[in-house]
């Protein structure tokens, strides 16, 4: 087979890679991953499952996002990392949303009370 010939003599674009390596060639493939937090899944699932309490999960929700975050965070730390912000924020919203919806259900549970107890009296 013929080689097509160069239109710009003296320049030559190299498109056969295995021609022109050495014995140091570089052998192309994935780049080293750097060393991840192990943390940091827990703790987006941790801030998913939390804020999933605006979409009617609010007793599951927010317990799922405070166990996970608190996994997160022991992960985090047990590898030396910094705290895990997700983590820390799926926590913390989880313990409020959990305490909110609790109070919610009391006082619908008071209001519920209050209205059989009128009722019964006649009031």
């Amino acid at each position: 087979m013929n080689a097509p010939t160069d239109p710009t003599p003296g320049l030559h674009q190299h498109t056969d890679y295995q021609q022109h390596t050495g014995p140091q060639s570089y052998v192309p493939g994935p780049a080293p991953r750097a060393e991840e937090d192990p943390g940091k899944v827990l703790g987006i699932i941790s801030l998913v499952a939390t804020l999933s309490t605006f979409l009617g999960f609010n007793f599951l929700g927010p317990i799922a996002g405070i166990v996970t975050g608190y996994m997160a965070r022991n992960n985090s730390r047990r590898a030396g990392y910094a705290d895990n912000e997700m983590g820390k924020w799926g926590f913390i919203l989880g313990i409020v949303f959990l305490s909110l919806a609790a109070l919610g259900g009391l006082l619908g549970l008071g209001f519920v009370g209050a209205a059989g107890l009128f009722g019964l009296l006649g009031a």
